[in-house]
């Protein structure tokens, strides 16, 4: 949706974004704790790559909790249930060359 001349959008063409973007925050919540050793309960564990070196993670599977192919530039593994824990590890089995991640956050649906 483009803005008018004036450099603004129309409310009525907002309302669609708007709604989506809020449904989006709720599914997917604020990240949930910078994993410090707290006990914590996760739906969804977000991977980031550090996107200046290119595409290194080819396959592998973190985890028992969630299995990825390809990072991009985030990849959002949701979990088939909560998962509450202290640590999370990522163990990259296979690369193009050394990986290099962005941050990794938990999230919890908001209620």
């Amino acid at each position: 949706m483009p803005p008018s001349k004036a450099g603004t959008i129309d409310a009525a063409d907002a309302v669609e974004p708007t709604e989506f973007g809020e449904r989006v925050r709720k599914v997917y919540g604020p990240p949930v704790t910078k994993n410090a050793g707290r006990m914590t309960t996760f739906e969804r564990v977000a991977v980031r790559k550090d996107i200046e070196h290119g595409q290194r993670v080819i396959a592998g599977t973190w985890r028992r909790i969630a299995t990825g192919a390809t990072i991009g530039y985030q990849c959002v593994l949701p979990l088939p249930g909560p998962v509450t824990a202290s640590r999370v590890h990522i163990r990259i089995k296979s690369s193009r060359a050394k990986p290099r991640l962005g941050r990794t956050t938990l999230h919890r649906a908001t209620d």
